[in-house]
């Protein structure tokens, strides 16, 4: 295996005895045309704030591994769902302007990584969106409508097989590389699941030679270090040294395709770096990067992160809280009843070898001026770092880790 990475999501939704009135969108709403540019800026502000959020609530020397994307794409499940308090919240906190543009740039994407999936044979991006219905829930016409192709009704009474089914799918979706994304007893209850699903596997565009592999320390701090195989290469890296961040950067691309790995190594530490971190000093630094001749020593390394109630207390912090109340408003799904979100979970795993990368996640929402500055002759990653795993073409943030231990 080159490298792997895995993460799911999971959120309760259970039924709650209250009927509002909702419609489908609006009157005027025009879904037929398909746009030919996506804005996800958006997207990218909730993945570095949901990030930070997450850190937060990680031990001082834990890892962190996840797919900002997945768990995006399973808020948009129940976005097109959402109205009034609950809609505005996850509206600021996401993002997003409207559920018609918001649809918009989910189909757009969804069409561009199957197109892409098909064209490139090194690397693979696969994308699936699945809801799973109990048939006790009347959904509204509208949302049949258009969630018609991810629509799959299961008989939730039945623990054993509705658990099956959607572990199932989530394997084969993820490459093999999740084989559980939840349990019996985390859907007891369950009238609704919404299943994302986001795996990558991607060759190096430049492999790092088994040979020249090696163990080095790892400083955990610096006073505490963990001994590791640290892969080795020389040649021409895209890097530079970032003011703003306050770190070195240097990019790690994928072969043929539009996929890289950005590594920030922070001069005062990862927690200092995120705090600098947004869209403007991320593209700043990106864009400021040069080609030049460099050795990179990277640690050979394995992550997993679980991530259960932390998600949601992120994700309420952030901003979303009447999603996980007893009041949400949810009825463009379900017009005779409110789903509240009311679990969470989160998994996430990583490996990075000499070949390249390997990665998964699955967002579950159960229903219940330009300077050049001298450049570092070496890029050593030898103590805690950030990582994204980027689309340059889209400018998404597929996945994003902290490596602060080997032995985590």
């Amino acid at each position: 295996m080159a490298a792997s990475a895995s993460l799911a999501v999971l959120l309760m939704l259970t039924l709650t005895p209250r009927c509002v009135n909702a419609q489908c969108f609006s009157a005027h709403d025009d879904l037929t045309s398909m746009q030919t540019y996506h804005d996800i800026s958006g997207m990218v502000s909730f993945a570095f704030d949901l990030f930070r959020e997450l850190l937060d609530r990680t031990p001082q020397e834990g890892n962190l591994f996840f797919s900002p994307y997945s768990v995006w794409n399973g808020l948009v499940l129940a976005y097109l769902g959402a109205e009034g308090k609950t809609r505005q919240e996850m509206e600021q906190v996401m993002g997003v302007r409207n559920k018609v543009s918001t649809l918009k740039t989910w189909w757009l994407l969804e069409h561009m990584y199957k197109a892409n999936r098909v064209k490139n044979s090194f690397n693979t991006f696969v994308l699936a969106n699945r809801v799973y219905v109990d048939a006790r829930v009347p959904l509204s016409a509208c949302a049949a409508d258009i969630l018609k192709d991810q629509l799959q009704v299961v008989n939730f009474l039945k623990y054993h097989d509705a658990t099956s089914a959607i572990n199932k799918h989530t394997f084969e979706s993820t490459l093999g590389l999740i084989p559980t994304v939840v349990t019996e007893r985390e859907i007891y209850q369950a009238i609704m699941v919404m299943v994302n699903v986001a795996a990558f596997k991607g060759l190096w565009r430049h492999q790092f030679r088994l040979n020249d592999t090696y163990y080095g320390n790892f400083f955990v701090t610096p006073e505490k270090y963990v001994r590791v195989p640290m892969m080795k290469q020389e040649g021409q890296f895209r890097n530079a040294i970032s003011r703003e961040l306050g770190a070195q950067v240097i990019e790690l691309p994928y072969a043929q395709g539009p996929f890289t790995m950005y590594i920030f190594k922070p001069n005062n530490g990862v927690k200092d770096l995120l705090s600098r971190l947004n869209p403007a000093s991320f593209r700043t630094a990106i864009t400021n990067m040069w080609h030049h001749q460099v050795t990179v020593h990277l640690p050979r390394f394995n992550m997993h992160s679980s991530i259960k109630g932390d998600l949601k207390l992120a994700l309420y912090k952030l901003g979303i809280r009447e999603l996980f109340s007893e009041s949400a408003d949810l009825t463009t799904l379900a017009p005779r009843g409110s789903l509240v979100v009311s679990r969470t979970f989160h998994q996430a795993a990583l490996q990075v070898t000499e070949e390249g990368t390997e990665a998964a996640a699955a967002t579950v929402f159960v229903s219940l001026s330009r300077t050049k500055p001298p450049p570092p002759a070496s890029f050593v990653c030898d103590r805690p770092f950030v990582f994204v795993i980027y689309d340059s073409q889209t400018g998404n943030f597929v996945f994003v880790g902290v490596f602060r231990n080997p032995a985590a």
